[in-house]
């Protein structure tokens, strides 16, 4: 009993250190452009929705839902509202791009981040009069670089600079990679620029984010869709994506996830997961007792005597005696020929592949069997009539005669 009371303490060490490294080991990270609202990894949107969300309360609200453009424009809602999509690539139909031109048309302001748009998607590159430039994506260093932090670009606004002072953006170069190779200035009014350094040593100005007035409304397009994610948020902070914001004015805010934003999946383990839930805290918990309670009780080593098994006898013998007993003492020489027969027919076959279960093929089957065992052909003739004939009487003397004939036969074909 001693034993088993030191074997519980350990199995509840055990699990209270499996508990504790649980709840504090580091989670590993996710590199992956997900856009999320849920996604709390670098390239995830949940603090920029956090902040959005906590700062427009009352008439002003923003809300993330799972709505395609066409979807909101089937609502035929009233009031003016502003939108925001984000994704790696736009990647837009012409349906998408029709009803996003009619909910610009009829007052609404649409942001649109992406880094490119999708290669059938031009449709979306001629209604927004701009061309992305081709990302080479060897050129740009990786976030994971051990300068990258250190090196950044420098974005300038170059909106309205009455409504807005100008002001100049630090961002690391991984965030602001793409930008604008053509853009139609008779539509597109440039809201952000950035330096770029040609291999000639020659600083060209460049658009990374336009607006486009489109009926009563407007669409801003953004190259880098990075800038909205937590990893900008932390870093450099939520200055420059709330500016690009704040040009569609006081409206209530929806941005729209695409699939992309949907397939995104979570790092964090499923045990913490799971301490985040009270319904599955709270199961977990009884588990836990309920096993703590089962050591405590039920679970200790109980002992018995094994029986000794006895050899199983083999009944073969004892089947084989009770069989000839029956055909004794019912002394039913006839069946016991007719048993032997059928016996007999199978092993000619098994052993010579002569069939003799056709008394029409006597005299070639009486052939065949005496050539391969020696026999003389007529007293195999005179075996296989008595085969073929109806056998209802038989006495002793015969039946010995018969089956020790076509013993003989097999015995012989064998050696």
């Amino acid at each position: 009993m001693k034993g088993s009371r030191w074997f519980i303490v350990f199995i509840i060490i055990i699990l209270g250190f499996t508990l504790f490294i649980e709840l504090h080991v580091s989670k590993k990270y996710s590199w992956v452009h997900s856009y999320s609202h849920t996604d709390y990894n670098p390239f995830g949107c949940a603090i920029f929705d956090s902040l959005l969300s906590t700062s427009m309360q009352g008439q002003y609200k923003y809300d993330v839902v799972r709505k395609t453009f066409p979807q909101i424009l089937n609502e035929h809602r009233k009031e003016r509202h502003g939108y925001i999509m984000l994704s790696d690539q736009l990647n837009m139909s012409k349906v998408d791009v029709d009803a996003m031109l009619s909910l610009a048309n009829r007052g609404n302001y649409i942001l649109l981040a992406g880094e490119s748009i999708k290669e059938d998607s031009d449709y979306l590159a001629k209604a927004l009069h701009l061309r992305y430039n081709q990302i080479d994506y060897s050129y740009y260093q990786s976030i994971f670089d051990a300068d990258a932090s250190v090196d950044k670009r420098t974005l300038m606004w170059d909106g309205d600079t009455m409504r807005y002072h100008s002001h100049q953006y630090q961002v690391q170069r991984y965030l602001a990679r793409a930008y604008f190779r053509e853009v139609d200035s008779v539509y597109c009014e440039v809201l952000l620029s950035q330096y770029y350094v040609e291999t000639s040593k020659e600083v060209e100005k460049i658009p990374v984010a336009v607006v486009l007035h489109y009926g009563m409304g407007m669409i801003i397009v953004s190259a880098n869709p990075l800038l909205f994610t937590n990893y900008n948020m932390i870093y450099n902070g939520p200055s420059l994506p709330f500016r690009l914001i704040s040009v569609m004015g006081p409206l209530p805010i929806t941005r729209l996830e695409t699939r992309d934003n949907l397939n995104a999946g979570s790092t964090a383990s499923p045990f913490s997961y799971i301490t985040t839930q009270p319904p599955l805290r709270m199961a977990v918990s009884l588990a836990m007792i309920t096993v703590l309670v089962f050591l405590l009780t039920s679970a200790r080593r109980r002992q018995w005597a094994i029986p000794v098994e006895k050899k199983v006898r083999s009944q073969t013998l004892s089947f084989v005696d009770h069989i000839g007993m029956l055909y004794y003492l019912h002394h039913d020489n006839a069946d016991l020929v007719r048993k032997r027969m059928l016996y007999f027919t199978d092993e000619i076959r098994h052993d010579y592949h002569i069939e003799i279960s056709d008394p029409d093929n006597n005299d070639i089957a009486a052939k065949k069997i005496s050539q391969q065992t020696g026999i003389a052909e007529g007293t195999v003739k005179s075996l296989l009539r008595q085969i073929h004939s109806e056998i209802s009487d038989v006495d002793d003397e015969d039946a010995k005669d018969l089956i020790d004939t076509m013993d003989d036969i097999i015995k012989k074909g064998r050696i």
